[in-house]
């Protein structure tokens, strides 16, 4: 036991709680996350130790994630229940964007309602964001049913959606079209965007470059990719 709550941190055990009370039933509907820092606060200022809040906290979630009934929560239990609740938040995510986005009520977003919306995908131009939509369509039917609106939005938890991503930074970074984006390029593509923070672009590009040769290249960026889904977030966010 103690091995597994050193092995978590505070933010670690702020997101199982918080997700935890939002997707399951019985959980208050107005949970905020800013006061449930707070209250570990006010734990921390009544002479509690990190390890018996962290405890604490623990022994709220261990009748959800104890899946071989042994009265105990290993990493592996809290990773798994981890990335299932993250992927129901994903799933409401999705429920509630189609609500939104389908004006005509026939629970698909088409295309010409998505453009309605400005919804923000990351993509730069309408090429690249009509491919994600043809991407994450995968049916082939035109329009964008519940799970694949989240193909759209959240492209890196389907790896059939990393080449388009990947093509999208290439399109905009790397200038002259060798296959692979330097520092400089990946500054040029920064601004671009709008987004003209020098000092976070290096701090960035310096952690998908990987093997240190100056230079991002189509791999490193799905390598990346693959570390925001919800099963590397998961065991991420235990193991942190």
């Amino acid at each position: 036991r103690d091995k597994m709550i050193g092995g978590l941190s505070t933010i670690a055990i702020m997101l199982m709680c918080f997700y935890t009370l939002r997707v399951h039933a019985g959980c208050p509907a107005g949970f905020d996350l800013n006061s449930f820092a707070k209250n570990l606060e006010a734990q921390k200022a009544n002479n509690k130790t990190d390890a018996e809040i962290l405890e604490e906290k623990l022994r709220s979630v261990i009748p959800l994630t104890d899946t071989d009934s042994d009265n105990k929560t290993s990493v592996e239990e809290l990773a798994a229940f981890t990335q299932k609740t993250l992927k129901k938040v994903h799933d409401e995510e999705a429920k509630f964007r189609l609500e939104i986005l389908d004006k005509n009520k026939d629970n698909k977003v088409s295309w010409e309602e998505y453009l309605q919306s400005k919804e923000n995908i990351g993509a730069s131009t309408e090429e690249q964001k009509k491919r994600r939509f043809n991407h994450a369509d995968e049916d082939k039917d035109g329009q964008l049913s519940q799970d694949e609106i989240i193909s759209m939005f959240h492209p890196e938890e389907r790896s059939h959606m990393y080449d388009v991503v990947i093509d999208e930074y290439m399109e905009t970074g790397d200038s002259n079209k060798d296959g692979l984006m330097t520092l400089e390029e990946y500054k040029g593509k920064v601004k671009k965007t709008g987004k003209a923070n020098v000092e976070a672009a290096e701090k960035f590009f310096k952690m998908l470059d990987k093997d240190e040769d100056g230079k991002i290249s189509r791999d490193e960026i799905k390598e990346w990719l693959t570390s925001l889904n919800t099963a590397s977030q998961a065991k991420k966010t235990i193991t942190t």
